[in-house]
């Protein structure tokens, strides 16, 4: 046991833990007043577990002894920092300070001991406590001094997620998530009786709030490989728990243009995503710094476009398992899957309790993931069609782009050979360059005449109808056929005359 206490010692980062709790105002104020006191306070969970791995974590959780004392201890640090004790309920009354930004969450044992807490929580490595009170008065404190009653620091050693026991995950199933969520972020190996606990529990996810699901799932969407983890998720019968449409793509042949089934595909453009953000091909690298600007920007914080691409990559051939046909000459279509793909998304987008921002740009990710490969690089419309492509799909054409990329590179059939790949290039490099150089010429015309100019020069009334030639006067621009305010009218009057 010694040379094992020596082994974890040299490894884990146990004077840290005294140096944070020191150099921080809030956290050395809990502790003077609860010695002064004599409360017991244990700093524990996610903070221990930090610090251990060297990390300067922000956020903190404590338990006091007795009953009253996390209100009493809060109600004095925000006196002092001028904040306010919010109390909430997760599995107790939990009181929470906010300084700046940063979150210390405050809770009484009552006649429980800091062991019965440990072993109550999620997994090992977040069991792990200090009683701080006696830890900062240690000269040089070692590893006999973290409280640990299941082995956690061998676990945080190892790399290894494991739960308590399996109660933990029935007390509350979207442990289940949380487990994949650390083994991403960590980059720790989940052990295999906590995978197979899973089995005993998963159908009670259905039972979490669709918000915490979104919370603890996005923060595996949001690094930058996921991939792998999604994939385990996917195999642990989780994704199919939460969303039971993407189990159906399980199995689905499709058409000669694809090497994978409908749920491999899936799978596989997400991997093909995270490696095409990288943007290091010859087409996207051009605008390397513009693009990695748009995908890491997000209609609410700490959901990223990029995230949000992968998860409307999840679903974007969702409609296929019910379109799938085959034809008289015996190709698989399917038909029509864009379109219902939205009606099947739409439900689990609202579980998710996403902002309208984000369903709207997820469901035109999903509607609109077709669209570049429709763009014939030979029509002598080519600039009208680029223009109608932004003007449809406006800034996320450029995300647009990335996705159709993704499902193109996932899609490596007998039919795919180097000149598909090629006019997909083509198209892609066609349209970033005309969103970030030709900008004004295809994309966003600048305006030459307005409503009022058409509804005075062609006598007419306000409309739907003044809208429409507003956008042909666009596309006109776009093809280089309307340079002027003349041209303009001209252009209108001409489209009206042909389309009497």
């Amino acid at each position: 046991m010694k040379l094992l206490y020596d082994i974890l010692a040299s490894m884990l980062k146990i004077g840290h833990i005294k140096n944070l709790i020191l150099d921080d105002p809030v956290l050395r104020i809990i502790c003077n007043q609860a010695s002064r006191r004599s409360i017991g306070a244990y700093l524990i969970g996610g903070f221990i577990r930090d610090a251990l791995l060297g990390k300067n974590p922000k956020d903190a959780d404590l338990m006091f002894t007795g009953e009253g004392n996390a209100e009493l201890i809060g109600k004095l640090i925000c006196e002092k920092f001028g904040s306010t004790l919010v109390k909430f309920e997760k599995h107790m009354v939990v009181f929470r300070i906010t300084v700046e930004d940063r979150q210390v969450d405050l809770a009484d044992l009552y006649d429980k001991t800091i062991s019965e807490d440990q072993v109550r929580r999620d997994f090992t490595i977040n069991s792990l406590a200090v009683d701080v009170g006696s830890f900062v008065q240690i000269p040089n404190p070692d590893i006999s001094d973290i409280l640990d009653v299941n082995d956690g620091l061998s676990d945080l050693q190892n790399g290894i997620i494991r739960i308590n026991s399996k109660e933990v995950i029935a007390d509350d199933p979207l442990r289940i998530v949380r487990m994949f969520r650390f083994e991403k972020q960590l980059g720790f190996d989940i052990d295999v009786s906590s995978l197979n606990a899973i089995d005993d529990n998963i159908d009670k996810l259905a039972d979490v709030s669709g918000e915490r699901v979104r919370d603890e799932l996005f923060q595996v969407l949001s690094h930058p490989k996921a991939y792998n983890t999604i994939e385990k998720m996917n195999n642990a019968g989780v994704l199919a728990e939460i969303f039971p449409d993407v189990e159906k793509m399980r199995g689905v042949t499709q058409n000669e243009y694809h090497h994978l089934d409908v749920l491999d595909h899936t799978m596989s453009a997400i991997n093909q995503f995270e490696t095409v953000v990288e943007f290091q091909d010859p087409i996207t690298s051009l605008y390397r710094d513009e693009l990695t600007g748009i995908i890491n920007d997000g209609f609410v914080p700490n959901r990223s476009r990029a995230s949000l691409m992968k998860l409307a990559l999840l679903f974007h051939d969702i409609g296929k398992p019910e379109t799938r046909a085959i034809r008289e000459d015996g190709k698989v279509t399917f038909i029509g899957h864009d379109k219902l793909g939205l009606k099947i998304i739409k439900p689990y987008l609202d579980y998710l309790h996403l902002s309208n921002r984000e369903v709207h740009y997820i469901i035109s990710l999903v509607e609109g993931h077709l669209r570049p490969g429709f763009i014939n690089l030979d029509s002598p419309a080519l600039s009208k069609a680029i223009f109608r492509f932004f003007d449809r799909f406006n800034d996320i054409g450029v995300d647009l782009v990335l996705f159709s990329i993704a499902d193109r590179l996932a899609a490596q059939g007998e039919m795919v050979d180097d000149a598909v790949n090629e006019q997909h290039n083509q198209i892609s490099s066609i349209l970033l360059d005309a969103y970030f150089n030709k900008n004004k010429l295809l994309v966003r015309p600048t305006e030459l005449a307005n409503g009022d100019d058409l509804m005075r020069e062609l006598s007419l009334q306000a409309g739907k109808r003044i809208g429409i030639l507003l956008k042909v006067i666009k596309e006109g621009q776009a093809s280089g056929e309307v340079s002027t305010y003349d041209d303009a009218i001209e252009y209108a009057k001409n489209f009206m005359k042909d389309n009497e």
